[in-house]
């Protein structure tokens, strides 16, 4: 049976989290982890698997920052592969699975990603925490708040690399 808080909500609901970490945040101190999934290169779905069984172990025990390798959801090696739209797009899903996955978890995630802006291709690295999720920005890195926010992709950039052009229809 699962615990419940003050507010008649099970444990991981948003606002036990928000409870927590605002303890967390009066004793100054959060632990932090830095982990490195078993991946296979460019298996994005394989990847995001285990990327979650690592979130998962990480809030049992109580990791609130979670900092993953640079490419992690495709694999550092793909070469010409990033180049490809399969490859790509197979990002951007495993992306939205991990966000859709661990929003019950309290975790801050970083991950890396190859992401396609502007018809230029970028090293990304990409974070996301349940209580308030933020869209995807390769050109900037100023933070919306949660009511302003409408993208649909719930992450934001933390830094970005431009690592190459990306082929278009027009070249």
């Amino acid at each position: 049976m699962r615990q419940r808080c003050f507010s008649g909500y099970p444990e991981k609901h948003l606002c036990c989290f928000s409870i927590r970490m605002m303890m967390v945040m009066f004793s100054g101190y959060i632990r932090v982890a830095a982990a490195t999934p078993a991946i296979r290169v460019a298996d994005c779905a394989y990847n995001a698997e285990q990327i979650l069984a690592l979130i998962k172990k990480a809030d049992g025990e109580s990791i609130r920052l979670l900092c993953l390798p640079e490419l992690c959801i495709t694999g550092y090696t793909c070469g010409d592969l990033f180049l490809q739209d399969t490859l790509l797009e197979g990002a951007r899903r495993a992306l939205s699975l991990l966000v859709k996955e661990s929003a019950g978890y309290g975790v801050l995630i970083v991950a890396g990603l190859p992401l396609v802006h502007t018809g230029k291709l970028f090293n990304v690295a990409a974070a996301s925490w349940a209580s308030c999720p933020k869209p995807i920005s390769p050109i900037t890195t100023s933070f919306t708040s949660c009511a302003t926010s409408r993208l649909p992709a719930p992450m934001w950039v933390q830094s970005a690399s431009r690592v190459g052009r990306y082929p278009s229809a027009q070249s």
